[in-house]
C-alpha cells in the first residue's frame, strides 16, 4: 500500500503545480484552446508523472563503527514501528480504495442509465452527432456523441442550442471528462482535482460558445436561450451541460477583445515549476567512499570495497558461452562459460563490458544498478541480453582442453635405438620380423626408457 500513497502524493504535488500557475496567469485569458491544452496536461502530467523517478548518486563518508545500529536497537525499532503505524495505514489505504471503487461505479451506473435513455428514444443524425429529443432533457446536454435536447422548446432557440451541443462533439470535448473523472476518482480526497474538473467544464463551455456564436445569426437570441436554460441539473459528471458555468464571467467571454498573441507565453511558467516537482520527486542513491590521505581535499572519492558481480549472458536462443566481460576502468576481466555464466570483482563505480563474436557490444554501469542501497550489495547479481550481429559470425561452439601423454615408446632396429620419426623412411618390404616387449624384462634391459614398451624390429640380411 505505500507505494500506492507514495503515488497519491506526488499526483496531488503535480496537480498542485498546474493549478498554481493556472491561478496565477491563465485563468482569465481567451486563448481557449491554449487553456484546453494546459488543462489536458496538468491531468496526464497528475496520472503519469508521478511514475517517473529521477534518480542520482550522492556519495557519502562511510558511517562509524559506534554509529551503526546494534542488532538488538535494530529489532527494537522494528517492533516500535510496527506497533505504531503499520496496522492503522492498510486500513486506511484499504477505506480510500473502496471510495474510489464507489465512485467508479458511480459513474458507470449514471452512463448505464443515459444509455438506457437513448434505446428507448426516436434518434435522428446531425453531422457526428446523434440527436435525442427528450421532455427530460432540461437543462439540454451531451453525452460522447449524443445531444440530448428538449423537443418542446421554440425552433430558434432549438437551433442555437443545437450549435452549441455540437460543438461539444465534434471538439471531443468528452475525453477531457474521462479524464478529469478519471484523476476526480483516484484524488477523491484532494479538493484541487474537483476544482480542476470544474475548470475543464468550464472552459469546454467557453470553446462551445465561441464556436455557437460565429455560427449564430442573432447572438442576442443565443444569450436568451442560455437565460431559458437556467432551471436544471446536469445530468452527470461526463455531460456537457448547456448551463454549465452560467454566470456573468461566461457572458463576459463571449465577448471579442483583441489580446496580445505574446500572453500565450505564460504557459511556460510551468516548465520551472514542472523541474522543481521532478526534483522534489527524485531519490538519492547513496555510495560509501573513503577520501585518500595523500589527497583528502581534492573532491575524488575511493570506494571501500569491490562488489562481488554474478550473471549471466544470453541472447534470443538462450545462454552465450565465451562472452568477456571486463571492467572498462582497470580492464579485469572474465569470460563466460558454457552455460552463459560469470563473475568478478568490479569497483561500486565502474562500467562492465560485454563483447563477442557475432554480438553487438554492450555497456552496463554497475552503480546504476545500485537501486537505492545505502551499503554495497555484494554479490550483485544481473542478467545481460546481447543483441547478434549480421556482420560478424557468431562464436564457435565451446570446447574444453584436454590434455593427453603420448607413451614414449623405445624402438630397436637391429639392436640400434632409433627415434620414432625415422620409421617413415623405413621400407616395410625390408622388415624380416617385429617384437613388441611389454614385461618388466625390457626395462630390466633397457632402463626407465622402456617403461611403455619396446618394439624390436629386425631386417632382411642380404
Amino acid at each position: 500500500m505505500e507505494p500506492f500513497a507514495g503515488y497519491l502524493l506526488r499526483s496531488a504535488l503535480w496537480l498542485s503545480g498546474f493549478f498554481l500557475v493556472w491561478i496565477i496567469f491563465l485563468r482569465n485569458e481567451r486563448f481557449f484552446t491554449l487553456r484546453r491544452f494546459f488543462l489536458l496536461s496538468g491531468i496526464i502530467a497528475s496520472l503519469l508523472l508521478p511514475l517517473v523517478t529521477i534518480r542520482f548518486i550522492v556519495e557519502i563518508p562511510p558511517a562509524a563503527e559506534d554509529s551503526i545500529l546494534s542488532a538488538d536497537d535494530t529489532s527494537a525499532s522494528a517492533s516500535v514501528n510496527t506497533l505504531s503505524g503499520d496496522n492503522i495505514v492498510p486500513a486506511l489505504s484499504l477505506l480510500y480504495l473502496a471510495v474510489v471503487l464507489l465512485l467508479l461505479l458511480r459513474t458507470l451506473v449514471q452512463s448505464a442509465s443515459l444509455f438506457f435513455r437513448v434505446i428507448k428514444k426516436d434518434i435522428s443524425i446531425a453531422g457526428k452527432a446523434k440527436v435525442v429529443k427528450s421532455l427530460s432533457a432540461a437543462p439540454s446536454f451531451s453525452f460522447f456523441n449524443y445531444i440530448f435536447i428538449n423537443p418542446s422548446l421554440p425552433e430558434e432557440e432549438r437551433r442555437e442550442i443545437l450549435n452549441h451541443e455540437m460543438a461539444h462533439v465534434t471538439q471531443m470535448h468528452w475525453v477531457d471528462l474521462i479524464l478529469s473523472q478519471l484523476l476526480c476518482t483516484l484524488q477523491w480526497a484532494n479538493p484541487l482535482a474537483w476544482l480542476w474538473a470544474r475548470f475543464v467544464k468550464q472552459n469546454h463551455e467557453y470553446l462551445a460558445d465561441q464556436s455557437a456564436l460565429k455560427l449564430s445569426a442573432h447572438p442576442a437570441v443565443y444569450r436568451a436561450a442560455m437565460i431559458n436554460q437556467l432551471i436544471g441539473t446536469p445530468a452527470l459528471s461526463l455531460s456537457n451541460s448547456f448551463n454549465q458555468s452560467l454566470n456573468k464571467k461566461r457572458f463576459d467571454m463571449m465577448n471579442n477583445r483583441a489580446n496580445s498573441p505574446w500572453r500565450k507565453l505564460k504557459v511556460l511558467f510551468i516548465l520551472p515549476v514542472a523541474a522543481l516537482i521532478l526534483y522534489a520527486c527524485s531519490e538519492s542513491e547513496y555510495m560509501p567512499y573513503a577520501v585518500t590521505e595523500n589527497n583528502p581535499a581534492d573532491g575524488k572519492s575511493q570506494h571501500l570495497s569491490d562488489i562481488r558481480v554474478r550473471g549471466i549472458v544470453v541472447d534470443d536462443s538462450g545462454p552465450v558461452e565465451r562472452v568477456n566481460v571486463v571492467v572498462t576502468e582497470n580492464q579485469k576481466g572474465t569470460v563466460t562459460d558454457r552455460e552463459g555464466y560469470f563473475e568478478l570483482d568490479a569497483p561500486g563505480t565502474s562500467t562492465l563490458t560485454f563483447s563477442a563474436n557475432g554480438y553487438r557490444t554492450r555497456t552496463m554501469s554497475i552503480s546504476n544498478l545500485f537501486m537505492g542501497k545505502f551499503y554495497n550489495p555484494s554479490p550483485m547479481v544481473i542478467g545481460v541480453r546481447l543483441d547478434r550481429n549480421d556482420q560478424e559470425p557468431p562464436p564457435q561452439p565451446y570446447r574444453p582442453r584436454v590434455e593427453t601423454r603420448e607413451p614414449s615408446i623405445l624402438f630397436i632396429l637391429d639392436g640400434i635405438e632409433m627415434a620414432d620419426t625415422d620409421l617413415y623412411e623405413l621400407d616395410p618390404k625390408n622388415i624380416e620380423r617385429i617384437s613388441v616387449l611389454k614385461d618388466e624384462s625390457s626395462i630390466s634391459h633397457y632402463g626407465d626408457r622402456a617403461k611403455d614398451g619396446v618394439i624390436i624390429i629386425t631386417t632382411k640380411k642380404n
